[in-house]
């Protein structure tokens, strides 16, 4: 195959990311991806050469050499038993947090992709650690997304600057924040 196709079932992509996200999308166009957005993969079917059939649920057909599908991430809460407390899921099937992390049932807290907020490691970290902060320095209460140190992770470098969070400041600032 001469292009090469990536199906996207969001209507975007790196959804839950800043706006500039779309200049991504322009590269990638440049460079020869076809993107398809709103696309869930029906089936995949493989033809008598060898290629690839997908078939999209709104009914669109793409061949390809070979195929990757991402079916997403869902929270990996199996066998923990919040069945038998207050915690509560959302419709997606996320746990319900407030702006501490704390869920419904008053002893416990949840952090990172569990919660379906932005699903990244330094994010999940700098909720750790204004958890943390919280439990045992409540002087230095900061919630994981102000928190300096994720910065580069919940926005480009150029929205973080706009913010006044450069990155000399956000190293000074995770210096001045750690015990």
């Amino acid at each position: 195959m001469a292009g090469a196709n990536r199906c996207c079932i969001a209507a975007t992509v790196l959804r839950g990311f800043d706006g500039r996200a779309h200049h991504l999308k322009e590269e990638l166009t440049k460079r020869g991806l076809d993107l398809q957005f709103n696309a869930d993969i029906e089936r995949i079917d493989k033809q008598a050469d060898g290629s690839l059939k997908a078939t999209l649920k709104d009914g669109r057909v793409l061949e390809a050499d070979c195929v990757f599908y991402a079916t997403g991430r869902r929270p990996m809460l199996d066998n923990l038993g919040l069945e038998n407390t207050g915690v509560k899921l959302d419709e997606r099937g996320f746990v319900e947090v407030d702006d501490l992390y704390q869920t419904a049932e008053s002893s416990i807290l949840a952090i990172g992709d569990v919660i379906g907020r932005v699903q990244l490691t330094p994010v999940a970290l700098a909720e750790g650690m204004a958890v943390a902060r919280r439990l045992f320095k409540p002087e230095h209460i900061a919630s994981g997304y102000d928190d300096p140190t994720a910065c580069s992770a919940c926005r480009t470098w150029h929205v973080a600057e706009e913010e006044g969070k450069t990155a000399t400041r956000c190293r000074s600032s995770k210096a001045a924040s750690d015990p």
